[in-house]
């Protein structure tokens, strides 16, 4: 008995120590900047071996969930050696650590999930052990249902295309369901409580106990063997900065030659390269529009003043990459007939730059900027953004992105004219237009970019520094930090590389 007693012993203190990583991060005090009276800022930092990679704040547990990697010596590609991390807000202390090969973490706080390209582990939140181990990785993951959807793997270079929805806790499987991922993923929304939406080679909806319940499908990504052109359409537009949710392993295809899923109430708006959808929740087919006879690709469906638009881009992805696809128009149709009041081909440019939906539409071409009228789809204005003058047009920007500093306070472009039209150029500016004119001009020297709000103060950047300012628009204290911040809880954070940073409310009280 006392044989068996020692050696119940002995493994736990092995298993104890193994989950003992301590030596895999040190906690200091570390200076990060000055107050405005020039007094030091120091503040708790954890300090890692390697950079943070992914994280997930969960509100109901008050835990920061993140995981560290390391990177090649290059510093551009990871490597599959790294850390999960457990971190109580409230008490500002690491409740555990876990030396895996799992970095990708689900956005759900019951049960935590962490996923490599092979399989996904359910942790239990209170010790970082794992309590169960998915032989694939969870795609998707239902924190309601506690469904996760998974492939099993491709064999012989041939896709599998049949996804499993398997329970999270057991792995039972509850469904199979055929949908292609060939041409990826381009997004998922969650349509009810149970069911989601999945933009794969056409529309899907998966009820996420049952199975799938409906499909149209249509095309959304081709094969390609010619070459093609990159795009320079800004990353940051609505729809193009809007990742795959799930990417092709091929290296042949385009992809994301549809629309964004556009739930509107009973209503679901979906476009392939194809056609145009309105579907009701329950699968039921309202109307289409045939698009076979566009030059259909990348496109945005959005309502203005109950109206429905498409705008399609005339891009697609290859890989990460934007690159010249089909050709854009402006489409508005009646949401409830389908009736298509208007097609507008865009002639001015191959492609635009970037673009702004406001009261008008807004294109941006290379050098010029295009005003339509978007009930009607007329051009009404062209204004000159000549080269030699403002430098190549980068991107349309925010009135409330950028703060600049005015007798000694620090507000917002759009706290001075809220009416203007503000773009970002190759010269380093950023112009305001107004009128049929460019009437406001920024040198970036002189600008500073929203961050962030953190109770009753707001971060703005600048180069290197980040700096606070109080409800009064005043500067409260100067950061030696240039990383986005993010808030979990009562505290603010900041990732710099190897470290996490943690602030409060009282750090930037005198």
């Amino acid at each position: 008995m006392r044989k068996l007693l020692l050696f119940c012993l002995i493994i736990t203190a092995k298993i104890l120590n193994s989950q003992d990583l301590s030596n895999s991060y040190t906690v200091i005090n570390n200076y990060v900047g000055n107050f405005y009276d020039d007094d030091t800022i120091s503040v708790k930092t954890f300090s890692f071996n390697f950079p943070a990679y992914d994280k997930f704040y969960d509100t109901i547990t008050k835990r920061l969930y993140f995981t560290v990697r390391e990177k090649d010596g290059s510093g551009k590609f990871y490597k599959n050696n790294g850390f999960q991390y457990s971190l109580n807000v409230e008490k500002d202390s690491i409740e555990w650590a876990n030396d895996v090969r799992k970095f990708d973490i689900s956005k759900i706080h019951d049960p935590v999930v962490f996923s490599s390209e092979v399989n996904s582990s359910v942790i239990n939140v209170a010790t970082g052990l794992e309590k169960f181990q998915h032989t694939g990785k969870l795609v998707y993951v239902d924190q309601k249902t506690r469904i996760g959807l998974m492939y099993n793997q491709d064999k012989a270079g041939v896709s599998n295309n049949e996804i499993k929805g398997v329970r999270l806790d057991d792995g039972e499987v509850i469904f199979t369901a055929n949908i292609p991922k060939e041409f990826e993923w381009s997004e998922v929304v969650k349509a009810n409580d149970s069911c989601v939406y999945i933009s794969s080679t056409g529309i899907y909806c998966v009820q996420l106990n049952k199975g799938l319940l409906w499909s149209f499908t249509d095309v959304t990504g081709e094969k390609i063997s010619q070459k093609l052109v990159q795009s320079i359409i800004n990353k940051n537009a609505f729809r193009v900065k809007q990742n795959s949710y799930l990417e092709s392993n091929s290296d042949d295809v385009v992809s994301q030659i549809c629309s964004n899923i556009l739930v509107n109430g009973e209503e679901v708006y979906y476009a392939g390269k194809n056609n145009l959808y309105c579907i009701t929740n329950d699968g039921n087919l309202k109307w289409k529009v045939d698009l076979s006879k566009q030059t259909t690709s990348k496109s945005a469906l959005f309502f203005l003043n109950n109206k429905l638009y498409m705008l399609n881009l005339g891009v697609a992805n290859y890989k990460e990459n934007q690159v010249v696809y089909g050709s854009p128009f402006l489409m508005k149709i009646d949401a409830a007939t389908g009736n298509v009041d208007f097609t507008n081909p865009l002639p001015m440019f191959s492609y635009p730059v970037d673009f702004m939906i406001s009261k008008d539409l807004v294109l941006a071409g290379k050098n010029n900027l295009y005003l339509l009228t978007i009930e009607d789809g007329r051009f009404y204005n062209e204004i000159d953004v000549n080269e030699l003058r403002y430098g190549n047009f980068l991107e349309f920007v925010s009135g409330d992105a950028y703060y600049v500093e005015k007798e000694g306070y620090y507000v917002p472009l759009n706290f001075i004219n809220d009416n203007v039209i503000y773009f970002k150029s190759s010269h380093g500016k950023v112009y305001g237009v107004e009128g049929g004119k460019i009437q406001y001009e920024y040198h970036e020297s002189e600008l500073y970019a929203y961050d962030c709000s953190f109770k009753g103060y707001k971060l703005i950047k600048q180069k290197f520094n980040t700096y606070v300012l109080n409800a009064n628009f005043e500067l409260t204290a100067s950061l030696n930090l240039e990383e986005k911040a993010f808030t979990a809880g009562d505290k603010l954070y900041f990732f710099t590389r190897r470290k996490l940073h943690v602030l409060n409310k009282n750090t930037f009280k005198k």
